[in-house]
């Protein structure tokens, strides 16, 4: 709960606090962790940058269930990347790279990217090699990406206030 006083009237005090749907989306639903990658992927950025939030993927027009989501799908600096998101490296699966790799191949970007907020990252980073590898054939590159390289890059520590 945040309290403060209301200016515009100079009345009263007013106390608000963040709706729950958009906490829990936050904190819970892996948006911040898509947010993190995304700004490190725009501060990778020099020229051009466009996104479009997550998506799912289907065989045909009117399915009903999708073969496939994608977390990150943007391009940067005219190079389509696209990426798979986790809150913490324990969440990433075996599974998770394969699918990573058919999309891939089928999408056929420049760059796969995985991130996850928080460790362990050495079995991601692991599978983000082995995908590395196995996509170099395909002309697309793969990297693994943490918040721990953007958070402390000196532009972020900037405080307004």
């Amino acid at each position: 709960v945040v309290h403060t006083k209301l200016s515009c009237t100079g009345e009263s005090e007013g106390f608000y606090k963040l709706d729950e749907l958009i906490k829990k989306s936050i904190l819970y639903q892996g948006v911040l962790a898509v947010l993190m990658c995304l700004g490190h992927l725009l501060d990778d950025s020099r020229h051009a940058f466009i996104f479009v939030p997550s998506i799912s993927l289907y065989k045909k027009y009117d399915d009903g269930d999708p073969v496939s989501e994608l977390d990150i799908v943007c391009i940067s600096d005219g190079s389509f990347i696209i990426g798979e998101v986790k809150h913490s490296g324990k969440l990433f699966s075996e599974n998770d790279f394969k699918k990573m790799e058919e999309n891939a191949k089928k999408l056929q970007p420049d760059k796969v990217v995985m991130f996850s907020m928080e460790g362990p990252y050495e079995k991601p980073i692991e599978l983000t090699n082995k995908l590395k590898e196995s996509l170099a054939q395909h002309g697309i590159d793969a990297e693994f990406i943490k918040p721990w390289d953007y958070i402390h890059s000196p532009s972020y520590h900037l405080n307004p206030f």
